[in-house]
């Protein structure tokens, strides 16, 4: 099997569709999926494909919408010999990378990244919410979008609006 190394963690951040092994030496780019031969005719369920690869599915839902889920080797197979985890990485609510990790000493060498990248999206996605929050009630008492001004809450911005949509409309021919 031909393996690609990765360098940093800003080559390792292009991961999306592809499939990604962790060692002690860092990234290495999979030219095959180890989990291929596991697959049931179609697209398969993903624990039921992790199970027959010989890894034990111990999740709990919550852990696993929120941030990882680390799946270790419980009986011998082609593939829990060279893999003894796999880790899903839950990026956003709608899809995960699976990261096929060789030991221990790799996992616990992989989990500060990891926890990172979601400590950023996390925050990112706290941000957003915070945001809605404060543009719903700045319309409701200023009675319009954060991104008018009016005379009352902003005097000079309210007049080059104006000043802008006039010259605007002159340019136009009105």
């Amino acid at each position: 099997m031909q393996h690609t190394k990765i360098q940093n963690s800003e080559q390792a951040g292009q991961i999306a569709n592809e499939t990604w092994a962790y060692s002690r030496d860092g990234w290495e780019k999979l030219e095959t999926d180890p989990t291929a031969e596991f697959e049931q005719g179609g697209p398969s369920d993903w624990h039921s494909t992790l199970k027959r690869a010989g890894f034990a599915v111990r999740c709990d839902r919550e852990a696993y919408v929120d941030a990882i889920a680390i799946h270790e080797a419980e009986r011998p197979t082609s593939m829990t010999g060279q893999f003894r985890f796999v880790v899903d990485i839950s990026l956003d609510t709608d899809s995960f990378q699976a990261v096929y990790v060789r030991d221990l000493p790799a996992l616990v060498a992989l989990m500060p990244s990891i926890m990172a990248a979601k400590a950023a999206i996390r925050f990112d996605s706290f941000s957003e919410k915070l945001e809605e929050i404060a543009e719903k009630l700045f319309r409701a008492t200023h009675g319009h979008s954060h991104w008018t001004a009016c005379r009352q809450c902003d005097p000079l911005a309210a007049r080059q609006q104006e000043e802008a949509y006039a010259k605007h409309q002159a340019s136009r021919g009105r």
